[in-house]
């Protein structure tokens, strides 16, 4: 990639030493992330490097997304995402979407969520990133996994599994293999699937003999203490436990006791561990209470369990209470997120609409109301690459003698007469058919999949509909009213060079001119004088 941007590579190495820097920091130091971010926001700008920009913007989002600011997030995605539509940096959009899928996770728009992770996919696939191929099938897999859906949960965290195989990293490779290994593990105990469980057990016993530093990770013995649980080992789990519950400051990361912490309350709850599950139940309540309205609901409900299992009445009517006031916020957030989506998706259709009118404006021709030669360009090279197209042709028309008639009626006159031209050539064209504006009076319609006998009775009607309209035109040696000369080629698409075609038809209208104009002429390699030729 490079990072000169539009003023060139001489400022590139500090773009570079930004970039590298940023991507560190993404792992350890967040709140340094955001202040790199902005730097390089502030250095790009005024050194006009639109990918050191680009790249800021993505990873100042990268840091609202894994500080769970929805608030903050909002604006940055709306930059990002309008930026990464102007610009070509693929790598970069592909994350920008991702993190835009993250987004509408956590606001509960999971439609919107998912269609942006299958953008994120397709420009994955694009690019063959089987790592990001692998992040975007676990966010996939998370969002069923939080809904309880573990089944599609399963499939894709399975998914996700296979391309992280294949991506070939290095470094925190097998952290990540370690904790997409629990996930299957977790998902396989929901399902109650007890061959899937061994076999991903056996797979995470691989695992810590190729790379025994992890078992270290703090969540290790608390996913040992599930997996022990669900083979019915209770003595074994309850001595993990209670050595690991014996702490005065929590080991765990807010992160891992949110994900954890639930299932080991779980069990505790069953075994009926009053001290232990007391314990854990605090810890849990304690960092969900710091999250949205939502996990605040989801503590009261633990803590509801609790005092139901252990008989504690007195202290229900408090605990409902809560759960009624932060089940009240969660909604009122919920609708606040989905009133700021909405405007999102709002705002990006208004945007798109005005995107679609500019290009829509850039292809049409601005007096005679139809296609111009750029749309002419762009279509029949989509037309040549069209794999249902199997015959393409070209028509070139122009109004005959039209010099005289703007020197004898003016410009003004001859406006109108290239409009009531463009206008016929429009109502007579069938779906095949695409006229368009070529330059000065000459026109050329691109034809798909028609003979030479259909473009030939479509040129009549042309000359018909002119005709009707009886234009005068004093000045004409073809005829007392403004007529048309066309020359037209047609080829089977399969080795068809489009250079080529349009010279045939151009010869074809010089063979029109050539015998008194107001005619029709098709392109033959045996042309003669006798009958290639056709008055309309």
């Amino acid at each position: 990639m490079a990072y000169g941007g539009e003023s060139g590579m001489g400022n590139g190495w500090k773009i570079k030493s930004y970039i590298e820097k940023i991507k560190e920091a993404h792992f350890k130091n967040q709140e340094e992330e955001r202040r790199l971010c902005e730097e390089l926001i502030t250095y790009s700008q005024a050194n006009h490097n639109a990918y050191g920009l680009g790249f800021a913007y993505t990873y100042l989002l990268d840091y609202h997304i894994a500080m769970h600011d929805t608030e903050g997030c909002s604006p940055v995605l709306k930059t990002a995402l309008e930026f990464h539509n102007g610009h070509e940096f693929l790598d970069l959009r592909m994350q920008v979407f991702n993190f835009a899928g993250i987004y509408y996770s956590y606001i509960h728009d999971d439609i919107t969520a998912f269609d942006y992770f299958l953008k994120s996919l397709e420009l994955a696939e694009a690019l063959n990133d089987s790592f990001m191929k692998y992040r975007l099938y676990n966010n996939i897999a998370v969002s069923f996994h939080n809904k309880k859906d573990c089944e599609s949960a399963l499939a894709y965290y399975q998914q996700a599994y296979d391309y992280l195989n294949f991506s070939h990293l290095e470094g925190l490779y097998t952290q990540y293999q370690l904790y997409l290994l629990q996930n299957l593990i977790n998902c396989s105990i929901a399902l109650d699937s007890k061959e899937l469980v061994l076999e991903y057990c056996g797979r995470l016993e691989q695992l810590y003999e190729e790379q025994p530093r992890l078992k270290e990770d703090l969540s290790v013995p608390w996913q040992n203490v599930v997996i022990l649980s669900y083979f019915g080992k209770r003595e074994e789990a309850y001595e993990i436990l209670r050595s690991h519950l014996c702490w005065e400051e929590d080991p765990l990361g807010a992160t891992d006791i949110i994900e954890l912490y639930p299932h080991i309350l779980d069990i505790l709850l069953e075994w009926k561990e009053k001290a232990l599950a007391e314990k854990v139940l605090e810890s849990l309540c304690r960092h969900l209470e710091r999250e949205s309205p939502r996990a605040r609901q989801e503590a009261c409900s633990h803590e509801i369990r609790f005092y139901e299992i252990f008989g504690m009445t007195e202290r229900l009517p408090d605990a409902y209470e809560r759960y009624y006031q932060a089940s009240k916020e969660a909604l009122g957030s919920v609708a606040h997120n989905q009133i700021r989506a909405m405007k999102e998706k709002l705002y990006s259709f208004e945007v798109q609409q005005k995107l679609n009118r500019l290009q829509k404006l850039s292809y049409m021709d601005g007096l005679c109301d139809i296609y111009n030669r750029r749309y002419y360009t762009e279509q029949l090279e989509r037309a040549m690459k069209e794999t249902s197209v199997k015959r393409l042709g070209i028509i070139i028309l122009d109004i005959d003698y039209f010099k005289e008639y703007n020197d004898y009626y003016g410009h003004n006159s001859g406006d109108l007469v290239l409009k009531k031209v463009a206008l016929c050539l429009k109502e007579e064209a069938a779906d095949q058919i695409t006229p368009c504006r070529y330059g000065g009076d000459e026109f050329c319609c691109i034809c798909e999949d028609l003979g030479g006998e259909d473009i030939g009775r479509y040129l009549r009607n042309v000359h018909e509909r002119l005709n009707r309209l009886g234009i005068e035109h004093a000045m004409s040696r073809a005829a007392s009213v403004v007529t048309l000369s066309a020359g037209y080629s047609v080829r089977p698409l399969e080795g068809l060079n489009q250079q080529e075609l349009f010279h045939e038809a151009d010869e074809a209208l010089y063979w029109a001119k050539t015998r008194g104009k107001n005619r029709d002429c098709c392109y033959q390699t045996d042309q003669t004088d006798s009958d290639q030729c056709s008055r309309p």
